[in-house]
């Protein structure tokens, strides 16, 4: 059987979402499931008084906290290796005032 959720809900806070974080806008998925999935879904979102979509996603977010992340990289981890090599520079140039005066002057 072919479920297309077309639940459009505005400023929704996920149930499972760290922080409360709100939402304006989500995407719309089309899913085929076999008959006998989509009863127990449906059933089990009756149950828990919860809307089809709501619970799909609850479940899914559950699914997503066991699989393993790859940390994601950040420039210093891809540049690293590089960062220094310009040799005797003042290592407080980004945060040194003093480093400003009469600039653009």
């Amino acid at each position: 059987m072919n479920i297309t959720i077309y639940e459009k809900e505005k400023s929704t806070v996920l149930p499972n979402g760290s922080d409360g974080i709100t939402l304006d806008f989500m995407k719309t998925i089309s899913l085929k499931l076999p008959p006998d999935l989509e009863k127990e879904i449906r059933h089990a979102a009756d149950r828990q008084g919860v809307p089809l979509s709501e619970w799909i996603r609850g479940a899914m977010e559950e699914r997503l906290k066991k699989e393993p992340r790859k940390k994601q990289m950040t420039a210093a981890d891809t540049f690293g290796k590089y960062l220094g090599i310009a040799g005797d520079g003042p290592h407080d140039l980004s945060t040194n005032p003093k480093h400003m005066e009469g600039f653009g002057k």
